[in-house]
């Protein structure tokens, strides 16, 4: 059954997600906490790991980048005021163990992921900040030194690109 599965999710798309790496007056970066429930359904084989990331979430049909994240940072965060500072020219793509996912429950209809990653500055102040409970449940502003000692070695390779491209753009 695990060759049905790996064929059956092989014909499927990648799905298309935007990252926000916000940055606030004091150039800390913001991280979210994944609720426990997501973590384990996108990690069964990590059990206990604690999911920090930079605010993400799929693409409409059509939803260009910048536009979907705004969009997943607003209704994951509540965060509005934003500048957008730039577009990361680094995209990293991946593909689940797809003989691992339920085959009939799958939540998702694509076989991986494709990262676009946006820059904005938060102009905002932190009462702005209000996270939608049902995916994010913390948040903290943290040194860009600190993003890889707090997120998962599983979002390492996407951080450690996107942090080197922020390095370059004037944040002020």
């Amino acid at each position: 059954i695990s060759l049905v599965r790996v064929k059956s999710f092989s014909y499927m798309p990648l799905r298309t997600s935007a990252v926000a790496v916000v940055v606030n007056k004091d150039g800390k970066i913001l991280l979210c906490k994944q609720v426990d429930s997501v973590t384990k359904k996108f990690y069964p084989d990590k059990p206990g790991m604690v999911d920090w990331q930079f605010p993400q979430g799929g693409l409409e049909l059509e939803e260009e980048v910048v536009p979907g994240a705004t969009r997943e940072l607003q209704e994951e965060t509540g965060i509005a005021s934003v500048k957008v500072l730039g577009i990361a020219k680094y995209e990293k793509r991946y593909e689940w163990q797809n003989a691992l996912r339920p085959f009939t429950t799958s939540h998702y209809k694509a076989r991986g992921g494709h990262l676009r990653t946006v820059f904005f500055k938060f102009i905002g102040d932190e009462s702005e900040v209000k996270l939608d409970q049902k995916e994010l449940v913390d948040h903290q502003w943290v040194d860009a030194a600190e993003v890889l000692n707090i997120m998962p070695p599983v979002r390492h390779e996407h951080a450690t690109a996107v942090l080197a491209e922020l390095a370059e753009i004037q944040v002020n």
